[in-house]
């Protein structure tokens, strides 16, 4: 009981919540993939769309053996299991207005995922700190975007103020369902699971699941989220989540190096082919997706976990979006032609990429800080 009210009766700081993301995308990464949502989510939509009628066969594994899309599966289930175990899981239906925006959030945040090649986790968080050039030009791209998607919600914001607010419904499972119910999803998540992984010969996908329940669990506890870190500076003024973010890097930047300068992990893992203007294009598509859904990736899958149904149906848009526009981009573009950018290749030294790297985590930290006094970047005053 005691450690169910230190875990689940009150919720996480961002912080605490950044230090277990840091440490577990780490480990992630040392045993075999870093974190990732997006290319689980475009092999969905790509099962998806084989049930079109003579629709070309595109999908090559089952999303029950892709690694992005297990590491989805576990992460939903994690953020599931514990929003029941928190008795905040419940059944939230929004109004019309609300889920339409929820759809074509996902459907650009899927767009935008193919150009960058990743989303706010594998095309921003994991390239980062894998030292890919690709990351951080998405970040100015969702830096812009979220600027312009913001603007768009204030402008609809204002025009909608004379008109009469429609609420959502929500429905409550009781408390004490809630928790039992909680319990048998955990447990599920973290031994069942991988231990019938780990009798199928799959043990690698069942310490993937393991690890990314516990990245569900975190995110929904801790309120961690992307679309935040990009949002709130510019709402409200506050940078909490910024500085949780920044933690996030600073462990995940030091982790993916050690690893990868001492040979355990090749150099190109993680490194995209979309740095510079692909990567701009996508994050600022995506960034204006996010903040018209309300949740990055993986904001949007732990609210789906919470039972809100606005995410479920950016997650739905964003499955389809995401391998529809796979598709197209097949037909249109050659991939290879894109550049990888390698940091340490690019300044021929990996100290002078890793303080290039940190210099501008430092920077996004004072700005963060300085707005907060300041409030000068606040968009509404």
């Amino acid at each position: 009981m005691e450690i169910w009210k230190s875990l689940f009766k009150s919720q996480w700081s961002p912080f605490i919540g950044a230090l277990l993301i840091g440490f577990v995308n780490t480990m992630m990464f040392a045993f075999d993939s870093p974190w990732s949502i997006f290319s689980g989510l475009r092999n969905w939509g790509l099962h998806l769309l084989e049930f079109i009628p003579n629709f070309p066969d595109v999908a090559q594994i089952s999303p029950l053996e892709h690694t992005s899309s297990v590491m989805d599966m576990a992460f939903l289930f994690g953020a599931f299991g514990s929003a029941l175990l928190a008795k905040e899981f419940s059944i939230q239906i929004p109004p019309l207005k609300e889920a339409m925006k929820g759809i074509w959030g996902g459907i650009l945040m899927g767009i935008g995922a193919n150009f960058a090649r990743g989303c706010t986790i594998g095309g921003f968080f994991s390239s980062i700190s894998a030292l890919s050039g690709s990351g951080l030009f998405m970040m100015l791209g969702l830096l812009i975007g979220t600027i312009a998607g913001l603007n768009y919600l204030i402008w609809d914001m204002r025009r909608s103020e004379k008109k009469p607010v429609k609420s959502g419904k929500a429905f409550y499972p009781p408390p004490l369902l809630q928790i039992y119910s909680g319990i048998s999803v955990v447990v599920t998540g973290l031994l069942l699971i991988p231990y019938y992984y780990d009798y199928l010969d799959l043990n690698v996908l069942g310490v993937i699941f393991c690890l990314a329940v516990i990245l569900g669990i975190t995110n929904q506890r801790s309120r961690f989220c992307f679309v935040r870190a990009f949002r709130e500076p510019f709402l409200t003024g506050e940078g909490e989540m910024i500085k949780a973010v920044v933690t996030a890097f600073l462990i995940c930047i030091s982790g993916f190096s050690i690893l990868k300068f001492s040979g355990i992990k090749d150099f190109t893992v993680q490194i995209a082919p979309s740095a510079g203007l692909p990567a701009v294009i996508g994050g600022f598509i995506f960034a204006i997706g996010m903040v018209l859904a309300g949740g990055c990736a993986s904001g949007s899958l732990w609210r789906s976990g919470e039972g809100q149904l606005k995410s479920w149906l950016a997650v739905f848009a964003f499955s389809l979006s995401a391998a529809g526009t796979h598709v197209i981009l097949q037909l249109v573009f050659e991939y290879s032609y894109f550049k990888r950018v390698f940091l340490p290749d690019i300044f021929n030294s990996w100290l002078i990429a890793l303080l290039f790297v940190f210099g501008i985590m430092y920077l996004w930290y004072w700005l963060a800080v300085w707005n907060e006094k300041t409030e000068k970047l606040v968009m509404m005053k």
